[in-house]
């Protein structure tokens, strides 16, 4: 069994890559909202700054027809009431209308106010000042006229004024209320950062101290897994071949195992099983399944009454209930040319003949589940040249680019087309999972190839 590769290994690896990806997005977060403010604070800026533009504009307009006005009455020349006379827009009423549009909508009010206020001041002028003295510009009316004039100058002047001072408290209100959220803003980014770091530390400590757990149990179960083997055997009349890949994400030793061996000279025997769970408790169940079958079959010719026995054994012996095993166990007659077999649970043996291959049947329940469960022996003939192959679920759930499994149909047509040779049949089958996976095997892979070679066996030896 290959051991992990030491390092941070791919959760740390996740984990720092995660505890990245959130300080980015904090930290574009923060960014936009800040963008958010700065932009809103620029244009409600602008708004105002157009608003003192346009209140300026309107005093000027004033001034530019008070001057008309006394140009008039001093001159008598018409062209000097041109703005009164030409019959075009008011450029008072022209330049109160775009201020009072853009402040529609807004929570300006009062300069909308300070703006109506600046109108009606301007329009009085026009109608008690302006006009009467175009159509009567007599000395004593001119006098008279000229002092409300003055006075209600004045007053629009007061207006602007005020409104001017509105405008720029407003605005003064506006960029402290820009300071005080982009640095919330900032003091929020940075403890959020701030917590993803101590967050990334303690994750880090605690990933560390994991590892170095999983690492002393997994180098514990290896070497159980290495001392508690018993390798495989040559069976008569058949040639052998096994392959074994484990899984490339980090994890524990797990419990798949195949084991082949000698029974008597005509006989010999061939398991593959996959005990459920990971680590230490895989491989105390892996070697208790290997040698409690090996014992078994010793007593017990039929397969069967093994795994029926075995069975037994099982849930008496695991003390977890939530623990099981499916297994295959056959055994290959060279004298009678066949294979008794019995299935527990396990995924399809598959049987090739020349170009055919077929699944052989499950013959009974997954060990573990029932005490009482009961099992069937199963007999398939055997020519020579008849290849027989035994796999763990990592054959048939094996997974291409986008999820989907293998199969038993797959799974029969690629042994169909690799060669007979049990060696070079295993190792073209692991060859095609990987390049179907894209070389990342998502579960643990034992084979166990069997080609039948014929023959009989030896008599046996009746000298003394």
């Amino acid at each position: 069994m290959p051991r992990r590769p030491s390092g941070i290994g791919t959760g740390g690896a996740i984990v720092l890559a995660t505890l990245i990806l959130l300080v980015l997005i904090v930290a574009i977060v923060a960014g936009f909202v800040a963008v958010r403010q700065l932009s809103a604070a620029a244009a409600e800026s602008r708004l105002l700054f157009a608003i003192q533009e346009r209140t300026d504009a309107l005093v000027r307009v004033q001034l530019d027809e008070e001057t008309s006005l006394r140009g008039y009455l001093i001159a008598r020349q018409r062209e000097f009431l041109e703005p009164y006379l030409s019959g075009v827009i008011d450029p008072f009423e022209e330049q109160y209308a775009i201020a009072a549009r853009s402040l529609s909508g807004t929570d300006l009010a009062p300069a909308l106010r300070y703006l109506a206020r600046i109108r009606d001041w301007h329009r009085q002028w026009r109608s008690q000042v302006a006009e009467p003295l175009i159509a009567a510009p007599t000395p004593r009316n001119v006098r008279d006229r000229e002092s409300y004039g003055k006075i209600l100058t004045d007053r629009l002047r007061n207006e602007a004024a005020a409104l001017r001072a509105y405008v720029s408290g407003k605005n003064d209100a506006v960029q402290a209320m820009l300071a005080e959220n982009i640095d919330h803003t900032v003091e929020y980014a940075i403890g959020f950062v701030l917590i993803f770091a101590l967050a990334g530390f303690y994750l880090t400590i605690e990933h560390v101290t994991t590892s170095a757990a999983l690492e002393r149990q997994h180098s514990i179960a290896a070497s159980l897994q290495a001392a508690l083997g018993v390798g495989w055997q040559t069976i008569p009349g058949s040639s052998i071949g096994t392959a074994y890949i484990s899984a490339t994400r980090e994890a524990e030793v797990g419990g798949d195992l195949f084991d082949a061996w000698r029974l008597d000279d005509a006989c010999g025997a061939i398991v593959i099983a996959d005990m459920s769970g990971k680590g230490i408790d895989a491989v105390v169940n892996t070697a208790f399944c290997k040698y409690s079958i090996r014992a078994l079959l010793e007593t017990h010719a039929d397969p069967a009454a093994v795994m029926t026995e075995f069975n037994r054994l099982f849930a008496r012996t695991v003390s977890d209930p939530a623990m099981f095993a499916v297994a295959f166990l056959g055994v290959v007659d060279l004298n009678q040319r066949k294979l008794r077999y019995v299935s527990a649970g396990h995924e399809p043996a598959f049987f090739r003949r020349d170009a055919t291959v077929k699944a052989l049947e499950i013959g009974g329940p997954i060990v573990g589940l029932e005490a009482d469960s009961a099992y069937r022996t199963a007999v398939e003939p055997m020519e020579p040249g008849d290849v027989i192959l035994l796999a763990t679920d990592g054959l048939t759930e094996a997974r291409d680019g986008s999820g989907e499994m293998l199969g038993v149909a797959a799974a029969m047509e690629l042994i169909a087309r690799v060669p007979t040779a049990p060696q070079l049949l295993c190792d073209a089958v692991v060859e095609a999972v990987r390049e179907r996976s894209g070389g990342t095997i998502s579960d643990d892979l034992a084979l166990l190839a069997l080609r039948f070679e014929g023959g009989s066996a030896p008599e046996p030896d009746e000298t003394v």
